[in-house]
C-alpha cells in the first residue's frame, strides 16, 4: 500500500517482474528430464478427454471452473470498489490487495497447522459457503474497514477451498494421469479469474446491477454450484456405504 502511493504502479510492476528472476535461475539449475516420445498414433490418447479421466476428477475440475469464475476473480474487481463504491483511490486499494492476501496466508499456514483436517467434500462444502458469503458481504458493505474483513475471510477460505480441491484431485487420479489433470486444475485457477473479471465488470456497468450486485449473483451461483457438489458427492458416499454393508453382510452369510 505504501510502495503503491510513493512509486506508483509502474515501478512496481517492474519489482515484480525482477522476483521472477530467482524462479527463472532455480529452474534453470534442475537437471534436464529425459525424453519420452511416443509414435503419433498414440497422441490421439493423450489429450483432453483422457487427461479428464474418471467422474470425480471431472467433477472436481468443473467445480474448480467454478471457483475460479465466481469465486477468486473478485482481486480483479478490488480497484473497481476502490474507485467506484468507496472512492479510496490507490491507498484504499492497496488495503484491499493487502487484505486478500493476509487472509490468504491466514487461510495456508491454518490448514498446513492442522494435519488433522482431510480433504473432504464436506470442506470444499463449507470453505465454499465461507468464500460465497464473504464475497456477498463484499458486494453489500458501505464502509471498507468492513469490507477489508470480508477480504480477509475471502481470502482465507479460498486458500482452503483450492488447497482441499487440489488434494482430492491428487487423490483420485491415477499417476499416469496426474500431470495433465494438475496442469488443467491449474491453469483453470490462474486462467479464469482474469477472464471471468472484465465479463462481470462489463455486464454490471452495462445492466442495472452495479458491481457489488454483479459479485453477489456470483457468490450465489458458487454456493448453488457447491451445493449441488455436495449432493453428488453425498449420493456417491452412501452408494459406497450401501455396497459395503451389503458385501460385509454376504460374507458373514457365507462364513456363518
Amino acid at each position: 500500500m505504501v510502495l503503491l502511493v510513493r512509486l506508483g504502479a509502474g515501478s512496481l510492476f517492474f519489482l515484480n517482474a525482477l522476483s521472477f528472476v530467482s524462479m527463472i535461475v532455480a529452474l534453470r539449475s534442475l537437471p534436464p528430464l529425459p525424453e519420452h516420445r511416443k509414435p503419433v498414433g498414440r497422441l490421439t490418447n493423450t489429450g483432453l478427454p483422457p487427461a479428464l479421466g474418471p467422474r470425480p476428477v471431472v467433477l472436481l475440475l468443473a467445480v474448480a471452473a467454478l471457483v475460479a469464475i465466481c469465486g477468486r476473480s473478485y482481486p480483479q474487481l478490488l480497484p473497481v470498489f476502490a474507485n467506484d463504491v468507496w472512492h479510496v483511490g490507490a491507498p484504499g486499494y492497496g488495503a484491499l490487495l493487502a487484505a486478500g492476501g493476509a487472509g490468504a496466508l491466514l487461510g495456508g499456514v491454518g490448514t498446513a497447522a492442522m494435519p488433522q483436517l482431510r480433504a473432504t467434500a464436506n470442506v470444499v462444502f463449507g470453505a465454499g459457503i465461507v468464500l460465497a458469503l464473504s464475497l456477498v458481504l463484499l458486494g453489500s458493505l458501505r464502509r471498507i474497514d468492513l469490507g477489508i474483513a470480508a477480504l480477509v475471510a475471502a481470502g482465507a477460505s479460498a486458500t482452503v477451498l483450492t488447497a482441499t480441491l487440489g488434494t482430492l484431485l491428487q487423490s483420485v487420479v491415477t499417476p499416469e494421469r496426474r500431470g495433465r489433470v494438475m496442469s488443467l486444475f491449474v491453469v483453470t485457477l490462474i486462467g479464469l479469474p482474469q477472464l471471468a473479471a472484465p465479463v462481470i465488470v462489463s455486464a454490471a456497468r452495462g445492466s442495472l446491477l452495479g458491481v457489488g450486485q454483479a459479485i453477489i449473483a456470483a457468490a450465489i451461483l458458487l454456493a448453488l454450484g457447491i451445493t449441488m457438489y455436495r449432493g453428488l458427492t453425498g449420493q456417491q458416499q452412501n452408494k459406497q456405504n450401501a455396497l459395503r454393508h451389503w458385501l460385509r453382510g454376504l460374507a458373514k452369510h457365507i462364513v456363518d
